[in-house]
């Protein structure tokens, strides 16, 4: 049933739902994920370990998992934790999380988890049935989900960090510099940087870098552009720049992730 968003190009799918029941001693570790996934502990506790930095994820909370990052998971300190996860795939996931304020990396805490249970149950039965006719439903369920989480988890957002991601999604296939987004929002290129590092832990240089990368791979998984035309696309004018920028995340070049990809 996953396969059906590559073979019906459906922009926005629900690749997975899992409920599981965690003892200590238990690891899981996601080397390469290819979905963007979220963990919702319902009892007991959930160590999840991203980038290096290890997150405790209690009962109502949510924590989203990017695609690509590798991510390990285990039961915290009470020794257990049953879970909910769900996993998102589609060229739109990258360009809704950060429009609807669903960063990755973050905690987020929900409000009303038992409405949010109901959707999940309604879209797993619904992939369980495998009926082609339920594809535009389970999209619906997608966005639907997402829409919820939205509005239970995201505080008001900085109105600064709110124009200053519309002009980076307007503005991924092109080059824009620092000074030229503040000069757009006229503030000083150091409140920006204030604004960003205290909104999202880094830059808004490392933040641009990482929506290029992600329609990146996107791209090199989901068409067959030349690379050459894939950089461009995505602000770099020079292909040597865009392939060592991609082997910096990934470790691997482009050529050598989309032999990948095309493997999975």
């Amino acid at each position: 049933m996953a396969s059906w968003h590559h073979e019906h190009k459906v922009p926005l799918w629900i690749d997975f739902i899992h409920s599981s029941h965690w003892k200590k001693g238990m690891l899981y570790k996601h080397l390469r994920p290819q979905n963007t996934a979220f963990e919702i502990p319902l009892e007991g506790d959930m160590c999840i370990t991203l980038n290096e930095n290890m997150r405790l994820v209690r009962p109502g909370e949510l924590l989203i998992l990017p695609a690509g990052d590798e991510n390990d998971l285990q039961a915290g300190p009470s020794g257990f934790c049953r879970k909910l996860s769900f996993g998102f795939t589609g060229p739109l996931t990258v360009y809704l999380l950060p429009l609807m304020h669903l960063e990755n990396d973050r905690i987020h805490r929900l409000k009303d988890i038992d409405v949010l249970h109901k959707l999940i149950d309604e879209a797993r039965r619904l992939l369980r049935g495998k009926h082609e006719e339920d594809i535009p439903r389970i999209c619906g369920l997608a966005i639907e989900i997402l829409t919820l989480i939205s509005m239970q988890a995201s505080p008001a957002e900085n109105p600064l960090i709110s124009d200053a991601l519309r002009i980076f999604e307007f503005n991924v296939s092109r080059e824009i510099s620092l000074a030229e987004t503040a000069g757009e929002l006229g503030v000083s290129q150091e409140k920006l940087i204030s604004a960003f590092r205290k909104r999202f832990g880094t830059s808004p240089k490392q933040y641009l870098i990482r929506l290029r990368m992600e329609k990146a791979e996107i791209m090199l998984k989901n068409s067959s552009e030349s690379i050459k035309n894939i950089a461009s696309r995505t602000g770099y004018g020079a292909i040597c720049r865009f392939s060592r920028e991609f082997k910096k995340k990934h470790g691997i070049s482009p050529s050598e992730f989309r032999k990948t990809a095309g493997a999975d």
